[in-house]
């Protein structure tokens, strides 16, 4: 199953990408849901992230970055994913807009066990990415 939320944010590409942070991490955690962040080591190729999410193990490993005039991404993969996960990939794109501003999509592309599962879980899963958006328009706000 794949889907995208996007966010247009105040500040320019570079600025976001610059503060793509911990502290970004730790404002985007999901809400209500029992969190620790165990490791964070960045956004760049290798850098790990390892979470424990409602008691359950999740580890990501950073397996692509890359720069442009117009765009600055990265792809984080699971490496470690609570049930009922088997296959995880979530690319942060932060696009240039002509006007300054940025653009952040979440890209999400995950699978279970089985297609029928996808679609269950999928609500839960749009719903912990699309409560991002306030979080990147206030922790992005021109100042």
């Amino acid at each position: 199953m794949q889907f995208e939320i996007a966010t247009q944010v105040e500040q320019d590409y570079k600025q976001v990408w610059a503060r793509f942070d911990e502290n970004l991490f730790m404002e985007l955690k999901p809400p209500v849901i029992p969190f620790q962040l165990l490791r964070f080591d960045g956004s760049n190729v290798g850098d790990e992230v390892h979470i424990s999410i409602a008691g359950m193990a999740w580890h990501a490993k950073v397996v692509a970055q890359e720069e442009s005039d117009s765009e600055i991404y990265f792809i984080d993969e699971g490496a470690k994913l609570p049930f009922p996960l088997k296959q995880w990939q979530h690319k942060h794109r932060m696009l240039r807009n002509e006007d300054g501003t940025c653009t952040i999509i979440d890209e999400i592309e995950y699978f279970t066990s089985n297609r029928l599962l996808d679609k269950l879980i999928y609500p839960f899963l749009y719903q912990q990415f699309a409560v991002r958006q306030p979080v990147y328009r206030r922790y992005f706000a021109k100042t």
